[in-house]
């Protein structure tokens, strides 16, 4: 049985190249982690978008509510900008 001892010495370092990559890459800030780490915020940013965008459709259809109808156009002039007719006195209690 005759064995070819340069080509397992060479299949040796190769994976012993391998493996040393592999431990410089979960070392390194640049290697698994920082990958694992940018995944993560990529999911997380995702979901933010997913939530403002919902908050957005909410106004928009809010906001085409209130175009629409003059009474509740009335309420929130009344409840959040202050405002009055003008032929009405306003009395202000402390």
């Amino acid at each position: 049985m005759n064995v070819n001892w340069d080509r397992f010495t060479q299949t040796k370092y190769a994976w012993g190249f391998v493996c040393l990559l592999f431990v410089i890459s979960l070392v390194s800030d640049r290697g698994i982690r920082y990958l694992i780490k940018l995944k993560w915020e990529i999911h997380s940013i995702k979901k933010d978008i997913a939530e403002i965008e919902k908050q957005n459709k909410d106004l928009e259809v809010k906001a085409s509510l209130t175009k629409n109808n003059p009474k509740l156009m009335e309420v929130y002039a009344r409840t959040k900008l202050g405002m009055v007719k003008p032929d009405e006195t306003v009395y202000e209690i402390k």
